[in-house]
């Protein structure tokens, strides 16, 4: 037979809901990462549309493999590291 009441709140100090929103979360920087990459693409048609020249097709395809090159990048703040570089640092 039970005699105590189940305890109903958390500990004194513990955090009620653990944070899925961190910004440095992998799974939301992939699905960001996603969402940039799919407005390249759906762009991509619009902007070949108005291709008037050769030249014009290929400087808007170096355009969009330019761009996702560049939404693939990990979107990082400079001071993650704390050097403002990267994991190397200055030597």
């Amino acid at each position: 037979m039970r005699t105590a009441e189940p305890r109903r709140g958390a500990r004194k100090g513990a955090p009620d809901v653990v944070a899925q929103t961190h910004p440095y979360n992998p799974a939301l920087m992939m699905i960001g990462m996603m969402g940039r990459l799919m407005g390249v693409y759906a762009e991509l048609p619009a902007r070949l549309a108005q291709c008037r020249s050769p030249m014009d097709l290929w400087l808007e395809q170096a355009r969009f493999t330019q761009r996702v090159f560049t939404e693939c990048q990990p979107n990082l703040p400079h001071g993650i590291y704390g050097n403002g570089f990267s994991r190397g640092g200055l030597r």
